[in-house]
């Protein structure tokens, strides 16, 4: 749930997050709302079926690394977790 992943961040600063759009509780812009306050610094990936334009600008406007479409291009997926560990490590 979103509330977990927030719990597992507050525990450890994770090297990068992947996150769905939608999940049970906090979804995944409520996630990225709560880390942004804190000045969360790990790259955030976004996995989403959604075509919600407001959705997706908004999480362009939260900072995330890449939004990946469903369903998931594994290929696409290891390379933005590539380089959102490559932007981490600078």
């Amino acid at each position: 749930t979103g509330e977990e992943a927030l719990l597992l961040v507050d525990q450890e600063q994770p090297a990068l997050i992947t996150l769905d759009m939608y999940m049970p509780g906090m979804n995944g812009i409520g996630v990225m709302r709560h880390l942004h306050e804190k000045k969360n610094t790990s790259p955030i990936i976004l996995l989403t079926g959604s075509q919600d334009e407001k959705l997706l600008v908004e999480s362009l406007n939260l900072g995330v690394l890449e939004i990946i479409g469903k369903p998931v291009n594994f290929d696409h997926l290891a390379l933005a977790v590539r380089f959102g560990l490559q932007i981490k490590n600078r």
